[in-house]
């Protein structure tokens, strides 16, 4: 993470001052604390997914996290798709690359081919998904990214 906030105060996605920089900061941090219960609650030390600990997390313990994250995007972002201000930061593309179409969570068992309508219960979540993926430079990407389950 440390290499993405250099890259991302370096390419001024941290928002416009330093409490919009703070706030990327936690919206981050909160989906790696997300990411690092799923992988101790799913792979519990190992390379293989336990199939029914990602259900049981699935059920039991990402919504909870997920409505943390809900909640700082209503409270931070513009309500259009900007988790942290009215610009696109750093926060906005962590969102989509853990929770948006193709992303780390997407592809993962029982995910796979039902996030969308999982997130619907997200509304912040999803328009910032929908804003990265329409973004010019994200969607030109997106259409020429070799196919890969990474």
């Amino acid at each position: 993470m440390s290499i993405a906030r250099m890259l991302a105060k370096k390419f001024n996605l941290c928002g416009q001052t330093d409490l919009d920089h703070a706030k990327c900061d936690v919206i981050v941090d909160t989906l790696s604390d997300f990411q690092s219960a799923y992988r101790k609650k799913v792979y519990n030390g190992g390379m293989t997914a336990d199939k029914d600990a990602a259900k049981k997390f699935h059920a039991e313990d990402a919504s909870k996290l997920l409505e943390n994250v809900e909640k700082m995007v209503a409270m931070y972002g513009d309500g259009n798709g900007h988790s942290v201000g009215k610009t696109l930061t750093w926060a906005d593309l962590h969102v989509f690359d853990i929770l948006g179409q193709g992303g780390w969570y997407s592809r993962e068992e029982p995910m796979d081919k039902s996030l969308d309508k999982y997130l619907e219960k997200f509304p912040h979540i999803t328009k910032v998904n929908k804003a990265c993926e329409s973004h010019p430079k994200i969607a030109e990407y997106l259409k020429k990214r070799p196919q890969s389950q990474y």
